[in-house]
């Protein structure tokens, strides 16, 4: 009896999920250990073992339930082991047990659920050798059992997969394993006496500011693109939103830095060559004039010159079809559950969205927040509703399926139909925030 406990011992020992003596960072280069997983989904048996799939490159995909951007990546993951899957095995990682996410896709139907294996490192073993901030992060692991890559997942691409098997493929930005905390790039003896100060430099990844001084007012931007550093200083300085579509028009002769690039290879070295972190220190009692300091700090700095002015905008109309006001509230309960179901929403995509008895204008706020996210067109409301009746309470139904961050356009027009509206397009004059060359 005792050696049959002595033997289950072993046994269990060696299918346990904790692996004490392989807890130490590895560094690219290095060797990587056998590691045998019992946390697994979409596999063939319940244990998953980095052997099993010796002779391939091993990509470690690393991703969180509120990760957005992991969560609208899984197509691309299946996609890609579908085109290399006698050369590459994709892996998802998360700290979750398989009932975990097993439970997750079952409650957030509209997620895709790839069909590559996924593992549950609920011990941090992974998260121990392959120490990282930010999700989706990559671990690419070649066929010997080296690692070779440690990247934000943007940047595995077909094209990078696909250097990297032919031997051409070279380093590529690592992603950091942890924050560098410290207030300023500025030397940390002199930091504390700075008064006054702007400075613009490249995105530095693993840059993070804590709060500064409690006298100063400081503006801090890290690894944001030129359009976005002058959205944010014109978005507090003016009424006017100009993050939205249609709202920044770019007069350089070299405009190609300041969007990026719709292939998606080479999306992720336009965001390291073009991106930038921004700061400015100012004693508190002058932060009135923060985002005017912050705009001419852009202007100088990119030899630009910027203002908002008016142009003809071809817009997404709003418009009435009839004289008839069929959104005036018959003034029942309030009830608001008017958000688009999108990639986290629980429920059924029939469900009833609701906007009872409400403003109007929160309603169309809502509506232009709809339309600019998902379809990426301005939006303007041309009903004259505001005008004729003030900001009266509305009733307003519509599906899920409608209200939803995979707009259609047709399906939403026909929703409209239902309260004399409809969405038209039609130029408008609208303030819009110009960049253009110094002259």
């Amino acid at each position: 009896m005792k050696k049959a406990r002595v033997v289950l011992s072993i046994l269990a020992l060696s299918l346990a999920p904790s692996f004490v003596c392989f807890s130490q960072e590895i560094k690219v280069g290095e060797k990587v250990p056998d590691l045998v997983f019992n946390q697994v989904l979409n596999y063939t048996t319940t244990t998953l073992r980095l052997s099993d799939f010796k002779g391939k490159l091993i990509v470690l995909d690393f991703w969180g339930f509120n990760c957005y951007s992991c969560l609208t990546s899984f197509p691309k993951v299946d996609s890609l082991q579908e085109l290399f899957k006698d050369k590459v095995q994709f892996i998802l990682v998360n700290l979750n047990t398989s009932d975990e996410t097993n439970k997750f896709f079952g409650k957030y139907k509209k997620v895709y659920r790839p069909n590559v294996p996924m593992i549950g490192d609920t011990t941090n073993t992974l998260w121990k050798m392959f120490p990282f901030w930010g999700v989706p992060f990559h671990v690419w692991i070649d066929n010997n059992m080296v690692l070779r890559q440690r990247i934000s997942g943007e940047y595995t691409t077909d094209q990078s997969l696909n250097d990297f098997l032919s031997g051409s493929g070279t380093l590529l930005p690592q992603k950091p394993n942890k924050i560098i905390n410290q207030k300023s790039l500025f030397d940390s003896s002199f930091a504390s006496g700075i008064k006054y100060a702007s400075y613009v430099s490249r995105c530095i990844d693993d840059q993070f500011f804590p709060s500064g001084n409690q006298n100063s007012f400081e503006i801090k931007i890290k690894c944001a693109k030129l359009t976005y550093l002058y959205e944010y200083a014109y978005n507090a300085l003016k009424t006017e939103y100009y993050s939205s579509p249609g709202r920044v028009i770019v007069e350089t002769v070299d405009s190609l830095r300041y969007f990026p690039l719709v292939n998606t290879s080479e999306r992720p070295q336009w965001f390291n060559n073009n991106s930038y972190l921004y700061h400015l220190i100012l004693p508190k009692e002058r932060e009135g004039v923060a985002y005017d300091l912050m705009k001419q700090d852009l202007d100088r700095y990119f030899n630009h010159e910027s203002a908002v002015e008016k142009r003809k905008v071809n817009c997404l109309t709003l418009v009435r079809t009839s004289k008839r006001n069929k959104l005036l509230s018959s003034g029942e309960d309030q009830k608001d559950n008017l958000l688009a179901y999108g990639l986290r929403s629980s429920g059924d995509i029939n469900d009833t969205r609701y906007f009872i008895n409400k403003p109007y204008k929160i309603w169309q706020s809502k509506l232009q927040r709809l339309i600019e996210k998902t379809l990426l067109l301005p939006f303007f409301d041309g009903t004259g509703l505001i005008e004729k009746f003030g900001n009266f309470n509305i009733d307003f139904e519509v599906t899920a399926e409608v209200w939803n961050e995979d707009l259609n356009l047709e399906k939403l027009k026909s929703a409209l139909k239902k309260y004399d509206l409809d969405l038209i397009y039609k130029e408008h004059k609208i303030d819009v925030l110009v960049i253009r060359d110094k002259r």
